[in-house]
Parts: C-alpha cells; structure tokens; sequence
C-alpha cells in the first residue's frame, strides 16, 4: 500500500511538471503575439473614397475620446507618383482632453495621417474647469494600398498615450468667480471671534460659529496661519488666478 501511494506520488508529480510545461510555453507563445502585435507596422489602408476615410477617423473619435462629436468637408483627393492621398478639413470641439487625445491619435495611428493645418480656440471658458476646445484642421489620410500587403512602411513600438493632468488652455485669471455650492466659510463676510493656538472659532455669513484649523479650506482658499499672540488668522485666496492674503483679527472688548 505504501509503494502504491508513492507511485500515485509520482505519477502526479510527473504531471504537474508537464502542466507547468505547458503554462510557460503558452505564456511565451503570448508573449511573442503580443509583441509582434506592439510593433505591427505602418500601413497605408486600401480606400480611397473620402467617407471610408471619416469612417476610419470616427471610429478613433467614439473609441477613444468618448464620441468625440466633429464634422468633415471632402476638400480634395491627390494622385502622386508615388502616394495617393484624400484631404479632409475636420471641425469639432470638445473637453480639453479629449481633442488632445483626438490629435494625438491621429499623429500616432497604424494608419498614416498628415496633419497640415490646426487651429484651436477655447470656447465658453467660464468661473470653472468647464468649457470646450474648439479645432479646425486639414488632414492628409494616405490610402491605395494592397489590401493584403497594406504597403507596410516601417515598425514601431506600440506608443502610450501621455495623459495630462492639467489643461493648458483653461484661463489663469478668470472674470467671475465659482459659486459657493458647498456652503464654505466666505472670509470676507466673516467675524473671528475667538483664537486657541490650534483652532480659530469664525462667525460665518450665515451667523454659524465655524471652528478652523490651519489647512482646513474656506470658499476660494485655505486658513494658512494661526497667530493666537497676535490674536490674528490669516488666510489665503484664490480670486481668479489672483492670490490674496486677508487676516481676520479678533476684536476684543465688549463690542466685539
């Protein structure tokens, strides 16, 4: 019985060798498509009609910039020597990163686009980050290739889209200000009326004591510094891209 239960032993050790053989040989064989796949090359695509070309840039549109709505002009189509190309004027507009995305798809798809002219224009730039990116710009879709050869051009590693956290187009200073929707503390129509070395107690526009710490956030910015000697709090605003510090002082005696 003793030598039974070792052969079973074996027997499964001799398996589980041959199951892990397995596991890597597919995880190589994965490795390889998916690294073939990262470097595909360049292809110019076999159409040549301009709506398969705008079906072609619509489907990076909604695929990848979350529909990103745009409409096209068939401006002309070109036979050179050696290319054929289709050019296209587009117009659109949209959030900020989503028409980066658009173009920077467009720059870096299997297919190859030219982008000869651009132009981009902020749109309703209001007291928020809301707003859109309104672009214009003629392309060049490059087209008649095989079919089956697709008149590979030249392999690349597949590029990742560097996403930005900020938008270079919102306004530094703006001309009105946010709403204050979440009920903040608004220092300018504020009293201190009491200090600690760690809290400061503020009469709010609505008649509410507040207590506050330092870094704690007021409408359009922060309570910066507690100076409980001075008898003073100091906090600084954000007015539209202008900075400002306002001090709060605590008024002492019986009329305060």
């Amino acid at each position: 019985e003793a030598q039974q239960r070792l052969r079973l032993r074996r027997d499964l050790l001799v398996e589980y060798r041959d199951m892990a053989a397995s596991i890597e040989e597919v995880r190589a064989r994965r490795d390889e498509t998916e690294q073939r796949w990262k470097t595909r090359p360049y292809r110019i695509s076999p159409v040549s009609a301009a709506h398969d070309v705008y079906g072609a840039i619509t489907h990076i549109a909604e695929s990848k910039c979350h529909a990103l709505p745009y409409s096209y002009a068939f401006v002309r189509r070109e036979v050179e020597a050696d290319a054929e190309y289709v050019v296209l004027q587009l117009r659109g507009a949209g959030p900020f990163i989503d028409v980066y995305r658009f173009i920077w798809e467009l720059e870096h798809a299997r297919e190859i686009y030219g982008i000869d002219r651009l132009r981009l224009r902020w749109l309703d730039a209001g007291p928020t980050e809301t707003g859109s990116l309104g672009f214009e710009l003629d392309i060049r879709a490059y087209t008649g290739g095989d079919g089956n050869k697709a008149q590979l051009i030249a392999a690349r590693v597949e590029p990742k889209f560097p996403w930005l956290s900020y938008n270079p187009f919102s306004p530094l200073v703006r001309e009105s200000l946010p709403p204050n929707t979440d009920e903040l503390v608004e220092v300018e129509r504020s009293v201190l009326r009491a200090l600690t070395p760690t809290f400061a107690f503020v009469e709010d526009q609505n008649g509410e004591l507040v207590t506050l710490k330092e870094g704690e956030e007021v409408y359009l910015g922060f309570l910066t510094k507690i100076n409980s000697a001075a008898n003073r709090a100091r906090f600084t605003l954000n007015k539209g891209g202008l900075i400002e510090t306002l001090d709060l002082e605590l008024l002492l005696g019986a009329n305060q």
